[in-house]
């Protein structure tokens, strides 16, 4: 159940002036906080509205972004953001018809850093034996 506030829009624009703070230093859980705390004592604010969609899409939920840059939409259609929400709406709508995977992982490539899992080489007697282990000294000489 949510806490019910009294519509406060001197609340709210503190809100929205800190989570701009916590925007511009990289943290957007602490930004999203506070934009969302700023539509609970002035829901449908345009501006708390926009800056939580930029807040999801910085925290990699572009599903959320998508519905909150479409709810400012209807709130200000010609707003001084619209130009920029409508941009992030096709940025987004672009991701969403990409393939799943990245087109190396389609091709049965691992994702960067991740470890490769340890498969048998298949035998092929073509194929050269080595002769010596590779760490060990060159043949002849100890060390």
């Amino acid at each position: 159940m949510t806490e019910m506030h009294p519509w406060d829009p001197h609340k709210a624009l503190k809100d929205v002036e800190i989570g701009n703070f916590y925007f511009k230093q990289d943290n957007y859980r602490g930004a999203l906080s506070r934009f969302c705390e700023a539509l609970q004592y002035k829901p449908g604010d345009a501006i708390a509205t926009f800056r939580i969609a930029e807040s999801l899409e910085k925290l990699g939920d572009p599903g959320g972004a998508q519905a909150y840059y479409e709810a400012y939409l209807k709130i200000l259609p010609q707003g001084p953001s619209a130009a920029q929400a409508k941009k992030a709406l096709e940025h987004i709508k672009g991701l969403a018809e990409r393939p799943k995977k990245h087109l190396a992982q389609q091709a049965g490539c691992e994702r960067p850093g991740k470890t490769a899992e340890s498969r048998p080489e298949p035998f092929d007697p073509d194929r050269p034996i080595l002769t010596r282990n590779p760490t060990s000294p060159p043949s002849g000489k100890s060390q």
